[in-house]
């Protein structure tokens, strides 16, 4: 936000684009998360490859779904 403010944004503008760059990273990152955790428990033995593969499809399914407009305007 504040380098956008710099190049000489509005501020209303640069924090527009600084949440949707901060929603998309986050769900990005969560997405990360449970596709590792699956894996993890995969290679463990805790879940068969085929429960892996529907978890992350699932998993993937839902993270694809967010829509970063709403949850920036939902913190707005």
């Amino acid at each position: 936000m504040l380098y956008r403010i710099a190049d000489g944004a509005r501020p209303a503008e640069a924090l527009d684009r600084a949440l949707d760059a901060a929603v998309k990273e986050e769900v990005g990152e969560a997405r990360n998360r449970f596709e590792e955790e699956c894996i993890r428990l995969r290679d463990t033995g805790e879940m068969s490859r085929e429960a892996c593969q529907r978890a992350i499809g699932k998993t993937n399914d839902a993270f694809d779904s967010v829509n970063s407009r709403d949850v920036c305007a939902a913190i707005r």
